[in-house]
């Protein structure tokens, strides 16, 4: 197996890993899941950065394009976000299904505050809905990871490129 995959596996599974521990130490929403997404974010930015160093000195001798680092660095952070893709999608669906009725009625709530018309309000609960679906977490989980991981990867191949 590749080291990015093998990075990328690391990264999901220390990324999987906080925010299991952050569910059953029910920190969610308050207290340390505060946190939560910038501890993904350095994780997943230092898993990118250790794994295009490497593409760099081991295997490519101390040279690096960038195109090399973006691949490299872009193969890292898929793998992770399959992983958090999954994790998200078993737990909207298996672990913690009753956080949809959460988020439906905080979105309501929130047009119904605002002044919102009946049409607002059924709009906010379905959005919410299809967002917090199995599907719509599982691609949400791979596409802010993907995000994430192209613009630090690009970053730390223009810095680190060695021609």
């Amino acid at each position: 197996m590749s080291r990015e995959l093998q990075n990328g596996m690391f990264a999901g599974f220390i990324a999987v890993a906080w925010m299991m521990l952050l569910f059953f130490l029910h920190q969610e929403t308050s207290g340390l899941g505060l946190a939560d997404p910038y501890v993904c974010v350095i994780v997943l930015s230092a898993f990118i950065y250790i794994t295009i160093l490497r593409r760099r000195d081991t295997d490519l001798h101390g040279h690096l394009s960038v195109k090399e680092g973006l691949m490299a660095g872009i193969v890292t952070a898929f793998m992770a976000g399959i992983m958090i893709g999954v994790y998200k999608m078993v737990y909207v669906k298996y672990i913690n299904p009753e956080i949809v009725d959460e988020v439906i009625a905080q979105a309501q709530s929130f047009y119904r505050t605002s002044g919102g018309t009946a049409a607002q309000i059924k709009n906010a609960g379905d959005s919410a809905r299809v967002m917090y679906s199995a599907f719509g977490q599982f691609t949400y989980g791979i596409g802010i990871t993907m995000l994430l991981g192209g613009i630090v990867s690009l970053i730390c191949s223009v810095i680190m490129r060695r021609e």
